[in-house]
């Protein structure tokens, strides 16, 4: 069995779970969920301009308000 573009183009991003990480940290590392790829550094954006993506396993990373905030 072959895979076509008709199911290539009818697959969801909904149907896995997105994982988005939390930190105060300007960059982290990022071994995937189970060490499942290499260690990388990702920059992590001030808080308001969005989220970084692991190249990898693409799990999001966005910077987390101070707990005064």
């Amino acid at each position: 069995m072959s895979i076509t573009q008709d199911d290539i183009d009818s697959f969801s991003e909904d149907a896995y779970p997105e994982t988005i990480v939390y930190t105060h940290k300007t960059a982290i590392a990022c071994s995937g969920e189970d060490n499942t790829h290499p260690r990388v550094w990702v920059s992590v954006p001030e808080i308001g301009n969005g989220y970084a993506k692991c190249g990898y396993c693409d799990i999001k990373f966005m910077r987390a308000k101070a707990n005064n905030e």
